[in-house]
Parts: C-alpha cells; sequence; structure tokens
C-alpha cells in the first residue's frame, strides 16, 4: 500500500479508494496500482499519515503535488484535500492539481467548491469527463446516482463543475476516452 509515489515530475497522494463511479475501463478493474505501485490502500488514510509520508519522501524536484486515487479524491475533501492543499501551499512554493471525477455537486450539494479549492492553494483540477453526452457516459462510467441509462443529472453536475473551475480561474483540464 502507498500513500505517495511519483510518477512524471509529479509527486502524486494515494488518499482514497472509495468512488461514486464504477468505471469499465478502471484500473483497479484491471491491476493494483501503476508502475510498481500497489495502490489498493488497506484502510483510508487519514491527514496526519498523508502529511508525515509527504514530508519524509517531498523531492525540491517535483513539479506538481497531485492528489488522486484509485478512486474519487474529492471525497476525502474536507478531512484531506482542503487542509493539505493549505499547509503544502503555505509550506512549499508547488503547484496543486487535483483529480476528480467531477461529482462534488452531488457529495457537497449547496457549496461552491472550486472557490474552496482555490482558496485552499490548489491550482490545476484535470476532471474525467470520459464521454461526449449523458448516455455514453452513463454506460461507461456507471455512476451510483443515476436513476437509469438516459439520467442526465450526473452528467450535468460534472460540466458543471468544469465550468465553476473556470469561472474561478483554476487550470482545467477536462479528459475523455479514446
Amino acid at each position: 500500500m502507498v500513500n505517495v509515489y511519483f510518477v512524471k515530475g509529479g509527486m502524486y497522494l494515494n488518499i482514497t479508494n472509495w468512488c461514486s463511479n464504477d468505471c469499465l475501463f478502471c484500473l483497479r478493474n484491471f491491476k493494483d496500482g501503476v508502475q510498481d505501485y500497489n495502490l489498493k490502500l488497506e484502510k483510508e488514510p487519514n491527514l496526519e499519515e498523508i502529511w508525515d509520508e509527504f514530508q519524509s519522501k517531498y523531492d525540491e524536484k517535483i513539479k506538481e503535488v497531485v492528489f488522486c486515487g484509485v478512486g474519487e479524491s474529492l471525497y476525502r475533501l474536507d478531512d484531506i484535500v482542503l487542509p493539505l492543499s493549505k499547509k503544502i501551499s503555505e509550506t512549499y512554493n508547488k503547484s496543486i492539481r487535483i483529480v476528480t471525477n467531477g461529482h462534488v455537486g452531488i457529495l457537497f450539494p449547496g457549496r461552491n467548491i472550486a472557490k474552496e479549492l482555490k482558496d485552499s492553494g490548489v491550482s490545476k483540477i484535470s476532471i474525467s469527463l470520459n464521454a461526449e453526452n449523458h448516455v455514453l457516459y452513463n454506460k461507461l462510467c456507471k455512476p451510483q446516482e443515476i436513476i437509469d441509462i438516459n439520467d442526465p443529472s450526473v452528467y450535468e453536475y460534472v460540466k458543471t463543475f468544469i465550468q465553476n473551475c473556470s469561472n474561478e480561474m483554476l487550470k482545467v483540464e477536462a479528459t475523455a476516452l479514446k
């Protein structure tokens, strides 16, 4: 089990295995990790565990710190992402990126998560849009919150989060399958 690992100049923080999607193409359906890193968490790490491992492995040469997981990183918004982003941005001068499926509108209704992320020091968001329409998205990503395959609600939440991040002047990267 690895909480902190390095890929292509980035320091990745593996903070959760929980996800609100059950994507057909998800890494966890095929293997336990990336490169030589086993990313299946035996338990969800707490803030102190991630911070201690971050500090012990920190390398000044990294280009960015990335919150991710074999799951939805923003599920850990209040207990890990916001407080740790603030600590990292106050202590180190590194870009902070969040990898997310964009379901924050469902997970945390009524909050401006894009603003909260920016205020905590996050500068970039990578959002897995994965499809050009809601039907294909629902087939590929199998979100837990949909009523049926024709339900556009989750896909619309993802698109709204992309717009909210852009409105907050965060760098936004929306990814899709080829």
